[in-house]
């Protein structure tokens, strides 16, 4: 069980609900209202400051920001809301910064009333605001500090001064540093190093300081006599810190042993020492790589084991190298570097001597590409650092290794055990297989291989090389092959390329073999008939080798000088063919020649004779099985014929259900054309061979494929497809005139255009049946005739004839009945003043949208160079606008230049032969007013007015005259007045408005608008005001209420109004006038008299003079002092030692 809660107190409830506004937004908004009060404020402190002094605005802020923090602790905003003493607080603490910015010389003058009650010195010492270094003495010297010198010292008669000298100390090494020496390139300390010493009081004249070797340990007293000149002209017995420098030379453990000042006295010596040792330097060593530096070449896996650092130096010391690997770079640190002995810290004076370490450096070289080893900087343990990394300081050679690293290649063969290699039989001598060989790296490469013939191979389990069966070849190319002649198993061994051995990867092992040669055995038996004997032979042939195989034979027939040659392809190892001769003869089968995959051409000598008595046999000598023609034709028919000559052949000829037969008789040719009669009836005609006889009698009957004939009762026909309406097109495009065609594709059809009869007519070859003829001119054209593959055809008199005409281009014209033409056949539109809107009719024939371009010039009113561009319209009216541009003013000229509607998408040019295609207007400028007097805003007085003479306004006037001036004043923002000016017949006009200057204020004369003859009103004049402000009379006030003054005090005053001023005062009989920029007038009493304020004016606006009354102040002397009877004595004493002074007053 959970204990209880105590209960959670609750603040007061913002009056605003959180669920309407959270509290973070309902403070940020009070932020930002209260920044925006304060910004305003600080806008108004800047612009009117020549009100502010009045104690108004003030009051105003004052009232406002009360309110506001008021408001904001009435909201209770979470986190805001406090108790309303602390917000009373707030709000006095504000407005005290109000009363200071806004009335600071009444600020000013309680703030000293409160603090002279307190000390009446405290003005001079606690007010630096008002009391500044330099400022100018009643008598009119300048430069005086008036807290030191600014009163006459006559007063004060003797001088009296004591130093104090406190007891002198030196430091050596003030900041603990530790220096090197930094070394040459032989590895010798050069340079000298500066070793500060600090002096504090007196002049020293001698310094004596010891320096400890760190190898010996030997100590060497030096003493160094300071000249007199050695600090310049300074004053030896001023306390102060001087610098000393001690040079060395050589390492070592330097410290201050005594320095004495010009009395002899030893200055205190703080117990420090300076440490100088040499620079630490770091460098490659080793003998891995050459001292050159040069670029070393090295393999994937090796070991670099002889490289190593060397670090010369204080341990412990620090290294930092790179390494940068095909262009990665990363920085590398070795801490701690130190001998392997113990070593102590740099501040035990033995252990100081410098060592050379050298630390070894194993690395293997894993990555291929470019490496490069590069020392960045050395520390050694007083953190004296060596950077090598800036070319000026760099090491050179000595500072980096680059290295090569090259891939280690590989070598395989494409192929296996599986798959062996063989060498060709028919390849030239000395020459076999080649076995591809496939390589990695950088060549030249040399590739060592072993071979084994089969036996040997067969007889070992593990392969046996010696130098009499291995071999070395050396290759140029990556891929290449090993040339090989003899059988067996080649096997690689090794590999190496121009930088690295390398690794031999699977497969290793290729085998070659040499197949032998096919063979050919043939088996043969006659094919005999019962009519006439021999028809030819079956053979069998059994072939040995690889398959696929090409047997070769030639068939001689005797008596003939022609051989047939042959070949047959077989796919296995035996086959079965026939030879069966055409003609009767007796016939030798001669076969030569055999391949199979391996062999090509292996001669063989097989032949076969044979006296051949062929069986009769006849088959039509045609692709097409199927023939059109068309009643009235004949189609002839080629048959080929084989047997023994003369031949006598029967066919037959079926139509529909009749059969007819014919009998061709004494056929001596192998070849023969059958001329059936000609087609009388239109259907299916099927021609069929039936039976053969030769010159023995044979017969033999025939089941050759028939050949049907397909006959049309009429022939293709060929009509226009217009349906009697004509065929529109585009002037420049082609139209195609519809076709309807029957018969058979493709058609040839001839036609020509109506009354171009003397003309040949025009052929074109339709495929499609629904096609077209193509022209490209309008008129009437006629069909004249058809046919197709087979037939002549018919033209439809009644759909001979298509029409094709040009669709009417679009076309403008300017329509706008306000536009005259002139002369030149250009419409001129009347002119308008600049910005007006204007523009010209235009007519579009055609088919919408429509799309117009022209051509604008502007040739500007002051005769510049023309300008044109060019324009676009985009319309779906055949009545449209161009609107004109009428900014800035001059002569402008429109040109039509091209049309396009929605059938004409490609633009037509429109054309000017006819003019009444170009608009010219003329675009008046506006009128201009400019102020050519005042140029800088007048400054004016309450009271005063403008006067003809002093004030009036000078204005340029650019148009046609007479012009019409419409006039603003206003005061701070205000409209105060309108004023109309008409008539003004001169281009220079001088305004005097009718102004009465009665209140303080910033005034504003400007001209709105102007209208010249032309008619064009400029509402938009822009620079054409005159500034004046207005101000009162200039005052002052005293910032100090301070009676009586002596010499030495400051009359301290705060001016009233604008910058700059002109302020005129007397002091004694002397009257001074000057010009005061600042808004406080200071002067320093120097002496006794009266000084009084007798005007005040403002310098710029207008004097606005006030004569102040009750500025009459009286300065009185000082009173007088001696010392020490009025002599000048000077005494030094040390710290903690005593003197006297005597001091009497005296009157005056």
């Amino acid at each position: 069980m959970q204990a209880a809660q105590p209960p959670v107190q609750e603040g007061p409830r913002p009056v605003i609900p959180l669920n309407i506004l959270e509290g973070p937004q309902q403070r940020f908004y009070t932020f930002c209202a209260f920044g925006a009060l304060q910004a305003f404020k600080a806008y108004e402190l800047y612009h009117e400051i020549d009100e502010i002094h009045s104690g108004i605005w003030g009051f105003k802020w004052f009232l406002v920001d009360t309110l506001f923090l008021l408001g904001v602790w009435s909201l209770r905003i979470p986190w805001l809301h406090r108790p309303l003493w602390k917000y009373v607080m707030y709000i006095l603490l504000l407005n005290g910064v109000n009363f200071w910015l806004f009335a600071p010389a009444q600020f000013a003058d309680s703030t000293n009333s409160l603090l002279s009650k307190i000390n009446p010195h405290h003005l001079q010492q606690e007010m630096p605001y008002y009391y500044e270094e330099n400022v100018e003495v009643l008598s009119g010297k300048k430069g005086i500090n008036k807290l030191a010198e600014g009163t006459d010292s006559s007063h004060i008669l003797g001088k009296h001064t004591v130093r104090i000298l406190p007891h002198s100390t030196a430091k050596i090494n003030p900041d603990d540093q530790c220096f090197c020496l930094p070394r040459t390139q032989s590895g010798e300390d050069t340079n000298d190093i500066n070793i500060p010493v600090i002096l504090n009081g007196t002049y020293p004249e001698s310094i004596e300081y010891s320096r400890t070797d760190f190898e010996t340990k030997k100590k060497t007293i030096h003493k160094l006599d300071i000249p007199s000149s050695y600090f310049g002209h300074q004053d030896r017995d001023v306390i102060k810190e001087r610098r000393f420098n001690i040079l060395a030379k050589i390492p070592g453990s330097y410290k201050l042993e005594r320095v004495v000042d010009q009395n002899g006295a030893d200055f205190r010596l703080y117990k420090k020492k300076a440490v100088i040792v040499s620079c630490p330097e770091a460098y490659f060593g080793g003998n891995d790589a050459p001292g050159s530096g040069s670029e070393q070449s090295y393999c994937v896996g090796d070991h670099l084991q002889d490289l190593s650092f060397v670090v010369r130096g204080h341990p412990p010391l620090k290294l930092h190298y790179t390494r940068r690997i095909n262009g990665s770079i990363v920085k590398i640190p070795i801490e701690d570097i130190r001998p392997d002995r113990e070593a102590d810290l740099i501040q035990d004076i033995p252990s100081a001597a410098e060592e050379v370490i050298e630390i070894p450096f194993n690395v293997t070289l894993d990555t291929p590409g470019e490496v490069l080893y590069k020392i960045a900087k050395v520390a050694d343990s007083c953190n004296n650092v060596h950077d090598y990394e800036p070319k000026a300081y760099s090491l050179g050679a000595k500072g980096k290794r680059h290295f090569v690293v090259h891939s280690r290649p590989n070598a395989k063969f494409e192929c296996s055990m599986n798959n062996p290699m063989k060498i060709q039989a028919s390849e030239k001598p000395g020459s076999g297989a080649k076995i591809p060989l496939r390589l990695s790296g950088t060549g030249p490469w040399e590739v060592k291989y072993g071979y084994q013939t089969w036996e040997e191979y067969e007889s070992n389990d593990v392969p046996q090389f010696t130098e009499s069966n291995t071999k070395k070849l050396s290759v140029q190319n990556p891929r290449t092959d090993l040339s090989v002649s003899e059988p067996g198993v080649y096997t690689l061994l090794s590999v190496s390329d121009n930088y690295c051995s390398g690794e031999v990867i699977l497969p290793d092992s290729c085998s070659v073999v040499k197949p032998a040669p096919p063979t050919l055995q043939i088996d043969s038996s006659p094919i005999d008939s019962s009519c006439v004997g021999e028809l030819g032979t079956a053979l069998t042939l059994t072939l040995t080798g690889e398959p696929p195989f090409t047997v070769y034979y030639k068939q001689v027939m005797e008596g003939s000088k022609k051989a047939v040659f042959s070949s047959v392809h077989v796919n296995k190892y035996r086959h079965s063919m026939t030879l069966l001769p055409n003609m009767t003869g007796k016939y030798t089968y001669d076969f030569w020649k055999v391949d199979d995959k391996n062999h090509m051409g292996t001669p063989i000598d097989i032949k076969i004779s044979q006296v051949v008595h062929p069986q009769p046999k006849a088959k039509f000598q045609m692709e097409r099985r199927e023939i059109k023609d068309c009643v009235g034709g004949s189609t002839n028919l080629d048959v080929v014929l084989s047997g023994t000559s003369p031949w006598t052949l029967v066919y037959d000829v079926i139509y529909k259900n009749s059969r007819q037969s014919f009998t061709v008789k004494d056929i001596h040719e192998p070849h023969v054309v059958l001329s059936p009669p000609k087609f009388g009836l239109s259907g299916k005609y099927s021609y069929s061979l039936v039976k053969i006889t030769d010159a023995n009698g044979c017969v033999s009957e025939l089941d050759t494929p028939d050949i049907d004939v397909t006959v049309e009762k009429t022939g293709p026909q060929a009509s226009f497809a217009c349906d009697s309406r004509s065929l529109t097109f585009l002037e420049g495009e082609k139209v195609s005139l519809p076709v309807k065609l029957t018969g058979s594709s493709p058609w040839t059809v001839s036609y020509r255009a109506v009354g171009e009869e003397s003309k040949e007519a025009h052929q074109v070859v339709i495929k499609d049946p629904n096609g077209g003829i193509t022209v490209n001119r309008p008129g009437t054209y006629e069909l004249l005739s058809v046919s197709d593959g087979y037939c002549s055809g018919l033209i439809s008199e009644s759909s001979k004839h298509c029409s094709a005409s040009w669709i009417s281009r679009p076309s403008v014209k300017i329509s706008d009945s306000k536009c005259a033409l002139d002369e030149r056949h250009v419409y001129i539109a009347q002119s308008v003043c600049e910005g007006y809107d204007a523009g010209v009719d235009v007519s579009l024939t055609g088919q919408a949208p429509w799309v117009l371009k022209y051509k604008r010039e502007w040739t500007p009113a002051n005769g510049g160079p023309t300008q044109k561009e060019y324009k676009e319209l985009t319309t779906g009216s055949p009545s449209s606008k161009i609107i004109f541009r009428t900014s800035p003013a001059g002569l402008y000229r429109y040109t039509l230049e091209s049309v396009g509607d929605d059938v004409y998408t490609k633009p037509v040019q429109v054309d000017h032969s006819f003019g009444k295609t170009v608009v010219e207007q003329l675009v008046q400028p506006k009128p201009v007013v400019e102020v050519v007097e005042p140029k800088s805003p007048l400054f004016k007085c309450v009271g005063e007015k403008f006067t003809d003479n002093q004030d009036s306004i000078l204005l340029r006037l650019n148009g046609q005259a007479p012009f019409s001036l419409v006039f603003e004043i206003a005061r701070d923002n205000v409209l105060m007045e309108t004023v109309h000016m008409n008539n003004i017949t001169e281009n220079q006009f001088r305004f005097t408005p009718n102004l009465h200057f009665r209140e303080v204020g910033k005034y504003t004369i400007s001209v709105v608008h102007v209208i010249d003859a032309t008619g064009c009103i400029n509402q938009d004049v822009v620079g054409a005001k005159v500034h004046i402000e207005v101000a009162g009379a200039a005052g002052i006030s005293p910032l100090i209420s301070q009676r009586p003054y002596c010499v030495g005090d400051v009359l301290s005053f705060a001016m009233q109004g604008s910058a700059p001023w002109t302020i005129s005062y007397q002091f004694g009989e002397e009257a001074k006038t000057e010009i005061l920029d600042r808004s406080k007038f200071e002067r320093v009493a120097d002496q006794p008299g009266v000084f009084s304020v007798t005007k005040v004016c403002h310098q710029r606006q207008g004097n606005c003079c006030s004569q102040p009354q009750d500025l009459t102040y009286q300065i009185h002397a000082l009173p007088s002092v001696r010392l020490s009877g009025g002599n000048e004595i000077e005494e030094k004493i040390l710290e903690g030692d005593q003197t006297e002074i005597l001091v009497e007053f005296l009157d005056r």
